[in-house]
Parts: structure tokens; C-alpha cells; sequence
């Protein structure tokens, strides 16, 4: 606490500091300074609307207002929202502003602030976010008083509308304040400071392990105490304090000097009407309260004395003392009231070791509209060998309860009856020395039903019935209906006195079978829970946050659910074993049906690490493409191209990774392997439709795939398939590659297309005419998801050609060669000749092709280079009208453009490498025409 004092000290300094430093003249920069300062010392986004700075506000005084301020956590409370503050007002002497060595504070004003204080399970606080070194850290008080430019001189302070959050998971502790003002003034240039405070609390909860001391009570405090600014004391000087009716008073003092406590306290109820201690019941406290009568007293007095200390741990002792003599109370409207209360309760501890505690409650007993209640309770030696003695019995009809409260907003029934007898110490427990134990009992609940307007739905428990013994508590029976679900269940509880005394390990085993589980219903927020809530809440703090598995709980839970219905899916017949142990939870055999098909889940949650992790094997079959697409975020990140594919497919997945604060998974943590089994697979990405259209060949925005199996693995943000082969009609395909996690693509299509099915212009229709009526062309496939990028390689392109030539040259030797064959003793030089034109055929053919194929690529290169010039401009203008963004912006474009013109350049020197090619195998086939046309006319010639 005192950690978070001093954190939120350095804060206030470095607001003010942020903004008076800078020249008041320019506000635009003090605006854009501060922010900067701020976020530069803190582990936190800093954010506020606007300054304002006045001689008016607090003359003679020099006020400095931030306005509208945000603090918005980073890291692992990234979407948590530490504060928000309407108005932070700071009043500086004008002197020391005009002096400019050291600015003194002499008041500060918060007004309209919501402070939401989250200390996670691993003890992290989202509070602790001002930046310092180790060797920083432990001297953080002193650096900020002895080299800061700023100095508290309080004269007054003030809160307005200050509403606070308080979750301190590990202490399972939770504290809610609505509309809290408060006021204090002294003068804290003194040493010793008289300060005077006035407090008002709308409504304050406090909530300790589960169990709510304090729910919306209504607070009124004014308390002046002498505060020993040298040697941090507070002395309790005249002072009163109300909780809803029930005054108390307060007497002594706190000394916190380094890090121990010490402390001489005591508190009493100065008046003993038992109506001002029925105000804090808050069934009771209603409207009307004040028609309430009562009878009987009640005394309440505590005292603490000694040193509270970490290390090594002891306790300031401390004694309470509280009475309820033969008290009743009846509203005058209602048939029925309370009579016979009686509670004598003492808890004390004279040593300063927590096991010296002793609570005693002798005598814990009412009678509410007939139906009667009788407890006691003794505990002794907590800590190294818990021994308790507890009874309770009663035999309660909850319909009563409407008889004695008024009943505005809820609606009780049912019986409860329980008649049980506890007298052991743990250790004869934890030795199995049952003989020692007494545990004997019942507890059974018949017919109960609650209707509440704070619950959006009705409960109804028909039975639950639990029987104690020594060893174990068995869960006969328990059959509930939650809203629209109904949840049944039974079996054994077991070590549950040392899970609650000393927070050893439960075990239990149950058996829970439902017929609808609806757990969007019950997971919906109350509206006593909405009105809690701040006006405006961000979507990261609305969403799911993760869940924790308790550590010490070891249970088995072997379910059969019918019908399971979460977020936008229905999931049937659902069954399997989940084993918690650890904080973790172990899913065997966990079979379900959903999207059409059905799953097979196994493998482990595991809650412990700050960011949980999974690790599953899921066996999945005839699972609908269209269907997860629309209903799993994650299959639109993995497997984008599900959005335009119809049919079913099952699966053989492995996988694991690390969960975001809202239980996705993260993305850049996925491992995964498997194997696509599909059938009937028709898909339509948008990057066959763009390259339908290159090709002017409608037939392939559409893959008519049937049936598909493909092996695939999820590893550094990419999704990769081994290479897997493909039919569309007479169009055949190799595809492999990758896409990212981002939605970056990268695929390589192998095609094999006929003559018949390319109409995008005259060359390919040429090379397709030259291959046998077959083109090879591969297709690259890159860009993202929604904007892919098709291109083709235009070097197998080429290759073709080659290899016609080839062919046609071979053709023509073997034609000439005929002829020559029937002329040669007349026509050899004119063998020679037609060798010659032949040769010159196919040079000027091949010089015709590779003129064509320059063509092409320079029209590619042209259009590459001008979307890269596009999206270097795109880039360039996002910078206008900031000169540092747009130096960033210019630089970008210009590697953008670079690269454009780079890949252009490649694709035109590859094409007019592959001309030359064509130009040189023609030379080369003519050379050999003539030579073989020489060789043959000597032959058949005889010379």
C-alpha cells in the first residue's frame, strides 16, 4: 500500500511537471510536452483532452488544470483502464513559479474520477507503472523528493465524485467505492500537520475471501488527526464515523516509519440500540428502514496494539468484543418479524503470532417468522493445527423471508434443513484418526426458488442433499434449473475442512448431467452488476478475461451434456472426463457434436502461466467449411480461404499455443500439425477469380476440388501446406505454399491448361498452339487475403517455346533431309540453299517470338511499376500535414517505389534473357541445317 502511495505521489509530480516547465505561451506544445513527459516516465499511455492554465481560478495562486485525463495500461493489462479523471486541478504558489527554482504545490483538486486498481495472480498492479531501476526502485521516495523540482506544501486537497475498483486477486480481497467526496485541509509545511477531513460515501463494498463485511453502505465520516509528517504518525484526534446508522469512534495512533506498522488503536460503538447495528444488514437497510421497530441492545469495542511487520511476520494484538441481547425487529406493514436474536462473539489474540487468535461464538440464534436458527462456532490455534468445534441447526422455511424484509425485487421458497455437529483438530484429519472426529450430519434443500431483479434469470434448486461424515461429504443429490439450463449432479467432497481452514488440497469426484447448458444466459451480466460499471466500457474490458483454475483443487468431473449453447454455437451431446489439478484442467476423451460433424477433444488447459496455454489433439470429422469459417475467429485467421468453400472436412490436429487476456489464442504462439481430409470441396478464392480473369477463363474462379487430402502445420505465423494436387475440368494444378496468420499469401500453382481454355491474347494462345495443345504456367500468388497478388513466370513460358523450337527443327532436318535424299545428284546446291531459308525461318520466328515475349513483360513491368508508384503516393499522403510523420511517409514511398521498379526490371531482364535465348537455339538449328544439308548433299551427291 504504502508502495502505491509513493507511485501515486511521483504521478501527481510528474503531471505537474509534464506541463509548467514549458513556456505558457504555447499551449499546442505544452499540450504535446506533457503528454510526451508523462508517457516517457511511466509504463502507461497518458492521455488528456486539454491544459488550462489561470491567475483567476485560485489568485493569488497560479492554477494549472488537466482536463479529461486517461491512464491506460500497457503490457499484461493492455485494455485496462488504470484511471479517468473529468478534471486535475493543481494550485502553485505564484512566487515559485515566477522564482522558477522550485515549484511548490499548495493544492490539488480531482474531480469526476474513476480509478480501477487490478493486482492480478501473479501479484502484478497495474498501479505500478513508474519506470525505475532496480536501484531506482528501492530508493523511489527519496529521488522523487531530493532531485524533483517540485515540493508539497499542501495547505488543502479536495475528491469530488471519485469512484474506485479495487481487485487484489491474490488476496481475494475487493473493495467498491461509488461517489466518494472528500476534503482535507492543514498546513503541511509544518512538521507536524492538524489535519481536518470530511467524508461522504454513497455506497462502499468490501468483499474478503467471498464473504461481503460491507455491501453499498453508506458512509459519513469526519475525522481531524495530527499527522507527523517527520516520523509519519497519525494521532486520532476528535472524530466521528457513521456506516449506514451505526456510529463509531475511534482513539490512538498509527506509526509507519520504514516498512513495519505500529499502532495503538481502539473503537467502540458509542450507542448501543440495536437498530444502528441492524443498518448494515443490507437486506434490512431499505427505504424505509426508519419505520423499523426494534427492541434490545447490542455492544460493540475492538482494540489493536503493537507492530504490524512483513519480516519477520508478527501481529499487533488485538481483542473484539460484540453482543446482541434478546433483540427483535418488525416492520409495522409486515405479518411476521425477527425475535430472539442473540449473538456473543469474541475474537482476540495476545500474542503477536496469528495462531494465538481465538474466535468465539458461543451463541449465534433467531427466530424468523417461527422458523428458527441456532449456530455456535469456537476456533483455536488457526494456524499450525486448526481446532474447531461448530454447530448449526435449523429447519428454515425461505418463504419466511418475505414475511420480515420487505420482499421488493425478489421472491424466496423452499425448505432448509441442516443439523450439523463438528468437533475436530486437523491434525487428527490429516493422520486419518477418525476416532477423534466428530462430523455428523445433514444438510438438505427441497423446492427452493429465487426470482431477484438483479438476476436476469430465475433459479430453482428441487433437491440438494449432503451427508457428513469423518472422511467425506457425499453429494446425494442435486438437481437445479438455472435460467433455461438444468445442471443435475452427485458424488463425494473430500478434505473439505482442510481446503477451508488451512487452503490444503480438495478432492472430489462428480457426476453432472444436463439437458440444455446455456452458458451465454448465465454468464450475462446483472444489472446490479451493470450499474457497477463504468458509463463507458471499452470492448477489451467488456470481453472475456481468462480463467484462473483454483491450484488447490484436484476433481474429476465425468459430464454428459445434451445440449451446450455458447457465444454463436450449438454443441450436443457432449461427453467426456475433465480432470482439474494444479490450476490446470485435463480433457480425455471428449466427444461432441457441432457444425454438422463431430470432434474428439483431449489435452490440457493450463492456467498457471500470465498467459495460459493449451495444448490439444483434436479429432474432427465432417465438419461443415462455411459453417467454421462463420463461427470460429480463429479458422478466419488460420484458413481464410474456407470464407468461399462449401462441403465437409475432417482433421487430425495437433495443437498448441499461448491465450490473450480475452482466452483467444495468440496467434504469434500457435504450433500446429495435421491432415485435411475433404469432400465435396468447391472454394472460390478471390485469387483464382483474378486469375480467371487474367486468363479470360471464367471456369476458373471456381475449383470444383471433390474430394481433397492434404497434410498442412501452423509454425512462426504461417499456415503451410505440403504440395497437393488439384483439377478444375481440364485445368490441372500443383499447389504449395503458405499463408500468414496476418493474412500475407504465398502459393505457387503449377497449371497445366489447355489450348481451348486461354483467350487472354495472342501469344499465349501461340505458345499454347506450339505445345500440343497444353500450356505449363506457373502462377505466383501473394498479397493478402482480400487484395491477392497474381502474377506468372514467364521463364516456363519460354522454356516451351525452346523446346518447340527443338521440335520444329528437328522436323525440318528430317524434311530437308527427305528432299535432299531425292535431288541430290542434281539439286545439291540447292539442298544447301533451302537449308539456308529454312534456317532463316526460324531465326526471324524466333526473333518474332522473343519480340512478343519483351512485349508482355514490358506491359507486366509497366503495370508493376505503376502500382508501385500508386501505393508509394498512397503512402506519401498519410504524412501531409505532420513533418515528422511525413519525412517517415516519404521514406516509405520511396522504398516502396524502389522495390516496384526493381521487380519490373527483373521481369523485363528475364524476358529479354529468354529472346536472346530463343534468338541464339534458332542460329544455332539453322547452322546445324546447313551442316547436315552439306553433309547429305555430299552423300548423295558422291562428292
Amino acid at each position: 500500500m504504502k508502495r502505491l502511495f509513493q507511485v501515486l505521489g511521483t504521478l501527481i509530480l510528474l503531471v505537474v511537471a509534464a506541463a509548467i516547465i514549458l513556456p505558457i505561451v504555447f499551449k499546442d506544445e505544452i499540450i504535446a510536452r506533457a503528454k510526451e513527459e508523462m508517457n516517457k516516465n511511466l509504463t502507461a499511455t497518458v492521455d488528456f483532452k486539454d491544459i488550462n492554465i489561470s491567475l483567476f481560478r485560485s489568485f493569488p495562486n497560479f492554477a494549472l488544470t488537466l482536463e479529461e485525463t486517461t491512464v491506460d495500461g500497457k503490457g499484461i493489462f493492455e485494455g485496462t483502464r488504470l484511471a479517468e479523471i473529468g478534471s486535475f486541478n493543481v494550485d502553485l504558489n505564484l512566487y515559485s513559479v515566477i522564482s522558477g527554482n522550485t515549484y511548490e504545490i499548495e493544492g490539488i483538486q480531482i474531480k469526476d474520477a474513476t480509478v480501477h486498481v487490478v493486482v492480478d495472480t501473479s501479484g502484478a498492479a497495474n498501479y505500478d507503472i513508474v519506470k525505475a531501476s532496480e536501484e531506482e526502485e528501492e530508493e523511489v521516495e527519496e529521488t522523487t523528493e531530493e532531485s524533483s523540482s517540485f515540493k508539497l506544501n499542501l495547505k488543502g486537497y479536495e475528491l469530488e465524485n471519485f469512484n474506485l475498483i479495487y481487485d487484489d486477486r491474490p488476496g481475494a480481497m475487493a473493495v467498491h467505492i461509488k461517489n466518494l467526496n472528500h476534503t482535507g485541509s492543514g498546513d503541511f509545511t509544518e512538521v507536524v500537520v492538524n489535519l481536518t477531513t470530511k467524508t461522504t460515501i454513497d455506497a462502499l463494498t468490501f468483499d474478503y475471501e467471498g464473504v461481503a463485511y460491507l455491501s453499498k453502505t453508506k458512509v459519513d465520516a469526519d475525522i481531524n488527526v495530527a499527522f507527523d509528517q517527520e516520523a509519519f504518525k497519525i494521532t486520532f484526534q476528535e472524530n466521528k464515523v457513521a456506516l449506514n446508522d451505526l456510529a463509531l469512534k475511534f482513539d490512538g495512533w498509527v506509526l509507519m516509519p520504514e516498512d513495519d506498522i505500529d499502532m495503538d488503536l481502539s473503537f467502540e460503538a458509542p450507542d448501543n440500540n440495536f437498530k444502528s447495528v441492524l443498518s448494515l444488514i443490507p437486506a434490512v437497510y431499505a427505504e424505509d428502514f426508519a419505520s423499523v421497530k426494534t427492541t434490545g441492545d447490542f455492544n460493540l469495542k475492538g482494540m489493536a496494539k503493537g507492530k504490524y511487520s512483513d519480516d519477520p511476520e508478527t501481529y499487533p494484538t488485538f481483542d473484539l468484543v460484540f453482543n446482541i441481547n434478546n433483540a427483535t425487529f418488525r416492520y409495522p406493514d409486515l405479518p411476521a418479524g425477527v425475535d430472539g436474536i442473540n449473538v456473543k462473539a469474541h475474537i482476540f489474540n495476545k500474542t503477536s503470532d496469528l495462531d494465538g487468535m481465538v474466535i468465539d461464538v458461543p451463541t449465534a440464534s433467531a427466530v424468523v417468522a417461527g422458523s428458527p436458527i441456532n449456530a455456535s462456532l469456537n476456533l483455536k490455534t488457526p494456524m499450525s493445527d486448526p481446532q474447531i468445534a461448530m454447530f448449526v441447526k435449523t429447519d428454515f422455511d425461505l418463504a419466511n423471508v418475505a414475511k420480515v424484509v420487505p420482499a421488493s425485487g425478489f421472491d424466496y421458497s423452499g425448505r432448509v434443513k441442516a443439523d450439523l455437529d463438528l468437533a475436530t483438530r486437523m491434525s487428527d484429519i490429516d493422520n486419518e484418526r477418525y476416532e477423534n472426529v466428530k462430523a455428523e450430519g445433514n444438510l438438505l434443500i427441497e423446492g427452493m426458488t429465487l426470482r431477484s431483479d438483479s438476476l436476469p434469470y430465475d433459479v430453482a434448486l428441487s433437491k440438494m442433499e449432503m451427508a457428513f461424515s469423518p472422511q467425506y461429504v457425499d453429494l446425494k443429490a442435486f438437481d437445479s434449473k438455472i435460467g433455461k439450463s438444468d445442471i443435475a449432479a452427485n458424488g463425494r467432497i473430500d478434505n473439505l475442512l482442510g481446503y477451508a481452514l488451512e487452503d490444503q488440497t480438495l478432492k472430489a469426484n462428480f457426476n453432472i448431467t444436463s439437458n440444455l447448458l446455456d452458458l451465454n444466459e448465465l454468464s450475462g451480466p446483472s444489472e446490479e452488476g451493470a450499474e457497477e460499471t463504468t458509463t463507458e466500457t471499452t470492448d477489451a474490458e467488456s470481453a472475456l478475461e481468462v480463467i484462473r483454475l483454483p491450484q488447490n483443487v484436484d476433481a474429476t468431473l465425468t459430464a454428459s451434456l445434451q445440449k451446450v449453447i455458447y457465444d454463436n454455437l450449438e454443441i450436443e451431446r457432449v461427453n467426456g472426463t475433465i480432470a482439474l489439478k494444479e490450476g490446470a484442467a485435463s480433457m480425455t476423451n471428449v466427444n461432441m457434436e457441432m457444425l454438422g460433424g463431430g470432434m474428439q477433444l483431449d489435452g490440457v488447459y493450463d492456467s498457471k502461466p500470465a498467459a495460459p496455454e493449451v495444448d490439444f489433439k483434436m479429432n474432427i470429422k465432417n465438419f461443415s467449411f462455411k459453417e467454421s469459417f462463420e463461427k470460429f475467429i480463429t479458422v478466419q485467421k488460420m484458413a481464410p480461404i474456407m470464407e468461399n468453400t462449401t462441403g465437409t472436412y475432417g482433421t487430425e490436429l495437433n495443437f498448441a499455443s499461448k491465450l490473450n487476456p480475452d482466452m483467444s489464442p495468440d496467434l504469434a504462439t500457435v504450433t500446429a500439425a495435421g491432415k485435411l481430409v475433404a469432400n465435396n470441396m468447391t472454394t472460390s478464392p478471390e485469387a483464382m477469380k483474378k486469375l480467371a480473369d487474367m486468363l479470360k477463363n471464367d471456369k476458373l474462379s471456381t475449383l470444383d476440388l471433390g474430394n481433397v487430402n492434404l497434410s498442412y502445420k501452423i509454425q512462426d505465423g504461417r499456415v503451410s501446406v505440403d504440395p497437393f494436387d488439384i483439377k478444375a475440368g481440364d485445368v490441372t494444378a500443383k499447389v504449395s505454399g503458405s499463408n500468414g496468420l496476418d493474412q500475407t499469401l504465398d502459393y505457387t500453382m503449377d497449371m497445366k491448361i489447355p489450348t481451348s481454355g486461354i483467350k487472354a491474347n495472342a501469344l499465349l494462345e501461340q505458345f499454347g498452339a506450339t505445345s500440343g495443345g497444353k500450356l505449363d504456367l506457373k502462377v505466383l500468388i501473394g498479397g493478402t487475403v482480400q487484395d491477392p497478388k497474381v502474377t506468372t513466370d514467364l521463364g516456363n513460358l519460354a522454356g516451351n517455346v525452346i523446346d518447340n523450337l527443338k521440335d520444329q527443327a528437328k522436323e525440318k532436318v528430317e524434311e530437308v533431309k527427305k528432299e535432299a535424299i531425292d535431288k541430290a545428284n542434281a539439286e545439291a546446291q540447292k539442298l544447301i540453299d533451302e537449308a539456308e531459308k529454312k534456317g532463316d525461318e526460324l531465326i526471324a520466328k524466333a526473333q518474332e517470338a522473343g519480340d512478343k515475349l519483351k512485349a508482355i513483360a514490358k506491359k507486366q513491368a509497366d503495370n508493376i511499376r505503376a502500382e508501385g508508384k500508386k501505393n508509394a503516393q498512397k503512402a506519401r499522403d498519410e504524412g501531409k500535414g505532420n513533418p515528422l510523420k511525413k519525412l517517415a511517409a516519404d521514406k516509405a514511398g520511396d522504398e516502396i517505389e524502389k522495390k516496384a521498379n526493381e521487380a519490373a526490371k527483373k521481369v523485363e531482364d528475364e524476358a529479354n534473357k529468354q529472346a536472346n535465348s530463343l534468338l541464339n537455339e534458332a542460329k544455332k538449328q539453322k547452322e546445324e541445317l546447313v551442316k547436315n544439308a552439306r553433309e547429305e548433299a555430299k552423300i548423295e551427291g558422291g562428292n
